[in-house]
């Protein structure tokens, strides 16, 4: 079975789940990933959309995420239509936000 590891994208800024939650996750989770933008609050996809667009698409290349959800024996069902509505909702932004 896959190990699957978050990537988590937090705000230096955020009021609402501060960033000690962030560091905290991080630290409890080997191999996760954590992506801290300066200067952004609670909504990192309002704060810094280009950087989040570029982090999400950086994580995809290098851990073979797509490969998991499109049904290659990774996950369940509801795992893998996630993951598509999750890769559509990426692409959305990175045409939004990339030249």
């Amino acid at each position: 079975m896959a190990t699957r590891r978050p990537n988590s994208i937090w705000g230096e800024r955020d009021r609402i789940i501060p960033i000690a939650h962030g560091y905290a996750a991080h630290a409890a989770v080997p191999g996760s990933r954590l992506e801290v933008l300066a200067a952004v609050r609670h909504f990192p996809h309002v704060g810094s959309p280009t950087a989040v667009v570029d982090i999400v698409d950086d994580f995809i290349a290098t851990t073979g995420t797509v490969r998991a959800w499109r049904g290659r024996g990774i996950g369940s069902a509801s795992s893998e239509s996630a993951g598509r509505t999750y890769i559509l909702v990426y692409r959305a932004m990175a045409k939004l936000y990339r030249p």
